[in-house]
């Protein structure tokens, strides 16, 4: 049952990652044989986890990280109001287009918030130690983090 579920929670990841990396979901869905509907829902569950996560690391990270994040934010909700009440293609299109790109932001500053802490912590001279650090949802990415003598 245990391995079932690392099963499950790796094609998870493994979708994600796909996303991450540019593909469409119509392309995530041909790459790992799965529906559509299945892959627009995996990417918006480990998305929604991802933003469960923000507040915690919301209070450690940089002002101007915390400004950025709030910013796109804000680009984002509006541009899904353009994308919903335009009627023109063509600017819906392009509204989509900026909404999905603040979100891939979002979605990296919480992928890499480890490094953000981390380069804040040696800008300011003190230790990350008391900073919250978050696994990659990046199976690959939590390899290279774990050190030499982690396995």
């Amino acid at each position: 049952m245990k391995r079932q579920s690392r099963l499950r929670l790796l094609a998870r990841l493994k979708v994600y990652e796909s996303y991450m990396a540019g593909l469409s979901l119509a392309a995530i869905a041909d790459k790992h044989q799965i529906s559509l509907k299945t892959a627009a829902r995996i990417v918006e569950q480990i998305r929604d986890e991802c933003y469960s996560n923000m507040a915690s690391i919301a209070q450690s990270i940089p002002l101007e990280y915390q400004m950025s994040i709030s910013l796109h934010k804000s680009v984002m909700a509006q541009a899904q109001v353009i994308a919903d009440t335009a009627k023109d293609p063509r600017v819906r299109m392009e509204a989509l287009r900026l909404s999905l790109d603040c979100r891939k932001y979002l979605d990296s500053i919480l992928v890499d918030s480890d490094k953000i802490l981390a380069a804040a912590s040696a800008a300011a001279g003190t230790s990350t130690s008391h900073h919250v650090k978050l696994k990659s949802p990046i199976p690959s990415q939590n390899k290279q983090q774990q050190g030499p003598g982690s396995a």
